[in-house]
């Protein structure tokens, strides 16, 4: 188990500076799109450009960010089929690993952007900040979702709190800092400087919610699995106990 201790810090570090460095190349990117001669570079500076910026699809960042809501989805999976927790806990892990699974799929896929222009941008009020209309179901839904675990977060041990914060900086990338980014693409259009660095916030702090939100995961399910060893271990002695004092008469 102290080996399992051991490797958490290094996951968290190793998996912030992954998060950073792809934040450095995107921003790098950035800067030769806003203040270079950037139709002049070399073709291959462009596909670099594309495939490291954090806004486009099949980019790396974007892919290391769906691996990240994975390996969550995962994580919550085998938590749920631990025999040792309560029915409705695995019941509600099952929950969200099957949004988080659902999440890792739109990270790909781009789903939620198939809400802007077609179906509830219509309907949106006139606002800069509502350019991209997802953030109404997705908040409504989200908010339902935290409504409905309330009971769930409160039976959780107190050591697995960090998983509230990690939740709330990644909600708060995906939609806070998302309006914020609306207002600029609105007013300043999507080459422009307010618009790049409101997109890199958003994509770091939904990074760093995730690399929280795994650590979180990891360290409860050690912490679950260390208390079933130590009374697997306690079981064991009783039973040495009385066999020898069986022994003895």
């Amino acid at each position: 188990m102290a080996v399992y201790r051991a490797v958490l810090p290094e996951f968290r570090s190793g998996s912030l500076w992954i998060a950073l460095a792809l934040i450095a190349f995107s921003l790098v990117g950035l800067y030769l799109r806003l203040f270079t001669d950037y139709a002049n570079l070399h073709r291959y500076v462009h596909y670099i450009v594309d495939k490291t910026h954090l806004d486009y699809e099949l980019s790396i960042p974007m892919f290391y960010t769906g691996l990240l809501l994975l390996a969550s989805s995962v994580l919550l999976l085998i938590i749920s089929t631990m025999k040792e927790s309560t029915r409705f806990l695995r019941r509600r892990w099952s929950i969200l690993s099957i949004i988080f699974l659902g999440l890792a799929l739109d990270e790909g896929t781009s789903f939620h952007e198939f809400l802007n222009v077609n179906t509830l941008q219509a309907y949106a009020p006139t606002s800069k900040c509502l350019r991209w209309t997802w953030v109404i179901p997705y908040g409504v839904f989200t908010s339902m979702v935290f409504i409905w675990h309330v009971p769930f977060l409160r039976s959780l041990p107190r050591r697995t709190a960090g998983l509230l914060l990690a939740g709330a900086l990644y909600v708060g990338g995906a939609m806070g800092v998302e309006l914020i980014g609306s207002a600029f693409y609105t007013v300043q259009g999507s080459q422009s400087l307010g618009y790049g660095m409101t997109t890199h916030v958003k994509e770091f702090l939904e990074m760093i919610g995730l690399i929280m939100f795994i650590y979180g995961l990891l360290d409860y399910l050690m912490s679950i699995r260390w208390v079933i060893t130590l009374q697997h271990t306690l079981q064991a002695d009783r039973a040495s106990q009385l066999s020898d004092t069986q022994g003895l008469h």
